[in-house]
């Protein structure tokens, strides 16, 4: 993914206020990307915003495959799990 690392046009110039190390982090990607820290800024937020619009359009489906391939999650891990939850819910039941 490129972004125009140019100055565009600037329509508003507003003020926000942030830590020291959301501060210290823009600058840190203004260094490594070689851009200007409001550059840095902009990139960050198009990027995030791009990123959500796509886990958004997913369907659950392709959901559902992501998360499975993401996790190191085996069968035997989830029977474990499953029994650990039905020793909990029996144990809750008989106090």
């Amino acid at each position: 993914m490129k972004y125009n690392t140019l100055m565009p046009n600037i329509s508003y110039r507003v003020t926000y206020a942030f830590d020291k190390k959301t501060t210290e982090e823009i600058s840190e990607l203004a260094q490594r990307w070689n851009i200007s820290k409001s550059a840095a800024v902009r990139q960050a937020i198009h990027r995030t915003l791009e990123e959500s619009k796509k886990r958004e359009s997913r369907s659950p489906q392709e959901a559902l495959k992501l998360l499975r391939e993401s996790s190191s999650l085996t069968p035997g891990t989830g029977m474990r799990w499953m029994q650990e939850i039905l020793h909990e819910r029996e144990e809750d039941l008989s106090r």
